[in-house]
């Protein structure tokens, strides 16, 4: 799949990708409970360095690429997650989909 403009190989199908991504997810659970603690008294830009540090540091632990590379905008890195997260559940649904009983006519 190509995010951001970088093509990438991920299959969440696969065991060893699933378990990248699971391990992703539990890191970024952190960093968001670490996030959500900042907002109310913490410093917006370091806010903001954290948000975009999640999600570069997601996609490397995913993927082993960094697709956040050099934005600085955490709402552009956001994207790029929310598709990423998209593209797999595509492929998920065409693996289930796949083994469907309404295929059977």
């Amino acid at each position: 799949m190509v995010i951001s403009g970088k093509e990438i190989r991920f299959s969440p199908t696969n065991r060893k990708d699933a378990a990248k991504l699971q391990q992703a997810l539990d890191e970024m659970s952190r960093t968001e409970e670490k996030i959500q603690t900042m907002r109310e008294d913490g410093d917006v830009l370091e806010m903001l360095d954290m948000l975009i540090g999640m999600f570069r540091q997601f996609f490397i632990t995913t993927t082993g690429v960094d697709v956040v590379g050099t934005c600085e905008d955490a709402a552009e890195a956001a994207e790029m997650y929310n598709q990423f997260l998209s593209e797999v559940a595509k492929q998920k649904g065409r693996l289930m989909n796949a083994f469907s009983p309404k295929r059977v006519k």
